[in-house]
């Protein structure tokens, strides 16, 4: 699924008896037979139906550095603020983009635009300080994640707090440099309720980008006295870390056909009339 260049998730009405949501995309499976449920009743069976506001929620804004996914998260939470609904952002405590650096747990910090409009969040060192904010204030039930591909271990807690109606909006990246999967996300996109797929321009044909291209600076030669060492910036390596926040001094937006990844293994087989000429 992260590979997906478009998403459409279908949804079924829950099997539970009087519960009437067409919000179904989770299953059971009983006597042989997989039966559609609501995220509240998959989690609580045997409960009366509930609201469509007091179920939980999963709305993810994907795709590519500088494709506008943070853009639109952000039009969520002014729409928050218009309803007067308390809501909070969480913040990697170690994306140090645009001057922002490594900061303690639960301490305040920015998520960065690049538009640079700042955007006041949370900071956490991971997925479970995410919890553990919201047990200690009961009155948020808004939650926006800043790059979930930083959280390790998101899953398991969207997973939990949707069943207790806590409504998530979260962007990132669904697979890395390396078009890999990128932590949870993937995971995350077959919980989601729903999924924004966004798209940049690539930088060298202006065709539509969906990924990222890791760029990063190598030393040439110096001049002939030995004086200046001149640097160009290569594309990243296969075996390079996958995780290094950055902006555009690191990445560029490319389509598939302009994307470049040295030393990956070549595939054991091979059609040539798929080939990119």
């Amino acid at each position: 699924m992260a590979l997906a260049d478009e998403v459409l998730l279908a949804k079924a009405i829950c099997s539970q008896p009087r519960c009437t949501s067409e919000e179904a995309n989770r299953s059971t499976l009983e006597n042989g037979v997989y039966l559609p449920l609501c995220t509240h009743h998959f989690h609580y069976y045997n409960s009366p139906p509930i609201s469509h506001q007091e179920t939980g929620t999963l709305e993810l804004f994907l795709g590519p550095m500088f494709s506008g996914k943070s853009t639109a998260w952000h039009r969520e939470q002014i729409k928050m603020q218009r309803k007067g609904l308390p809501y909070v952002v969480f913040k990697w405590n170690r994306d140090d983009r645009y001057g922002e650096g490594e900061g303690n747990e639960f301490t305040e910090g920015h998520v960065t635009l690049h538009s640079q409009e700042k955007i006041p969040a949370i900071l956490v060192k991971d997925a479970l300080g995410i919890e553990t904010y919201l047990r200690q204030h009961a009155e948020i039930r808004e939650v926006f994640v800043d790059e979930a591909q930083f959280f390790p271990g998101m899953f398991g807690i969207a997973l939990r707090l949707l069943g207790e109606g806590y409504h998530f909006y979260a962007t990132g990246l669904p697979r890395g440099f390396n078009r890999k999967k990128f932590n949870d996300v993937p995971k995350l996109m077959c919980l989601a309720d729903k999924i924004n797929m966004h798209y940049a321009i690539c930088v060298k044909c202006g065709d539509p980008a969906t990924e990222n291209q890791r760029m990063k600076a190598v030393a040439m030669e110096g001049d002939l006295d030995g004086n200046m060492v001149v640097t160009q910036k290569v594309p990243a390596d296969y075996n390079d870390p996958l995780v290094m926040p950055g902006g555009g001094e690191s990445y560029e937006a490319r389509c598939l056909k302009d994307w470049v990844l040295p030393g990956e293994p070549e595939m054991k087989y091979k059609l040539d009339r798929f080939e990119w000429k």
